[in-house]
């Protein structure tokens, strides 16, 4: 009987986190997918030949604010610089970043705007992170093109995009190491990484 009692509360345990995981699984996936479905949606009825560069900018900050996590990112890619920097510059910093990103996608938006992004898998890196597996298919029949997102669990359901690696390239190195070259050929200078930012 105890023997019994033993395999029954094994197996409740073992269904209780097959069920959790399944469900951390989706969640990961589904910010992946409504950030490309509402990406796609966007392409497909904003040319750019139609679609102002403006128009484009705000359209792109509204979805990195809403599926990426761009305080991390932000953070993240100053690496060691981060722990120097002061208030004042984090808070010019972090905007800075940002504007920074969507001013070079925004002016390849014709270079993404005529594909289609297919998930194929989703695999687990650590407790709170998750690597959404990719394909990007371009109409131009260009060869198909990997793209990989790493997301993160931040607390309960909030789920966010903290990387993506395309073609072996992630993001968030590329810019680490381009941001610590600037600094460290500046002596150090922080503010100058800044005013290259917001130029």
């Amino acid at each position: 009987m105890k023997k019994f009692l033993i395999l029954c509360f094994s197996f409740a345990l073992l269904t209780t986190s097959n069920i959790s995981n399944a469900k951390e699984y989706k969640s990961a996936k589904e910010v992946v997918q409504k950030a490309i479905d509402e990406a796609e949606v966007f392409f497909k009825t904003h040319t750019p030949q139609e679609t102002s560069e403006k128009e484009i900018r705000l359209k792109l900050k509204d979805m990195l604010m809403e599926y990426f996590e761009m305080d991390y990112i932000a953070k993240a890619s100053l690496g060691k610089y981060w722990r120097k920097t002061t208030e004042k510059q984090k808070q010019e910093y972090i905007p800075a970043f940002i504007d920074s990103i969507v001013k070079t996608y925004s002016v390849q938006y014709d270079e993404y705007a005529d594909g289609h992004t297919e998930i194929k898998k989703i695999s687990k890196r650590s407790d709170r992170d998750y690597i959404v597996f990719a394909i990007y298919h371009s109409k131009e029949n260009a060869p198909p093109l990997d793209i990989n997102w790493m997301v993160r669990n931040f607390g309960g359901e909030r789920y966010k995009i903290i990387d993506i690696t395309v073609g072996g390239i992630s993001l968030l190195i590329t810019k680490r190491n381009e941001f610590e070259d600037i600094i460290e050929q500046n002596k150090g200078d922080i503010d100058i990484l800044i005013s290259k930012l917001k130029e």
